[in-house]
């Protein structure tokens, strides 16, 4: 019983390390201002340096080198055919809870012995 968990476990972790998304724990790792830039994206989906000097009132230079900073850490990607670039989030999908098969026959155990 050990090893399966263990083997569970070791395969777990090298496929997270083969992904490459993010996750939202890595967004902590982030300068606030990064974080705070990424969190707007994955907020409202992409969104170009124009888009973004005109909310956070600053310099769309600036705001173009860090949202270029955070495409090459592979935070985010750049949408293919837009002009002025726009950016978006590379998030890694959230990890599916495993139900056991038997909580559906017990279930209907029950609700057979409601009715």
């Amino acid at each position: 019983m050990t090893e399966g968990l263990f083997e569970r476990l070791q395969d777990e972790i090298e496929d997270r390390e083969k992904q490459k998304a993010v996750s939202p724990l890595d967004l902590l790792e982030l300068p606030e201002a990064l974080r705070m830039f990424m969190q707007r994206i994955i907020r409202h989906g992409q969104t170009s340096a124009r888009e973004l000097a005109q909310e956070m009132e600053d310099s769309e230079e600036t705001l173009e080198s860090m949202l270029q900073s955070l495409a090459g850490k592979g935070y985010l990607v750049v949408v293919p055919g837009t002009i002025p670039p726009c950016y978006k989030a590379v998030l890694r999908k959230r990890r599916a809870r495993e139900v056991s098969s038997g909580i559906w026959d017990m279930l209907s155990k029950k609700i057979e012995g409601e009715s």
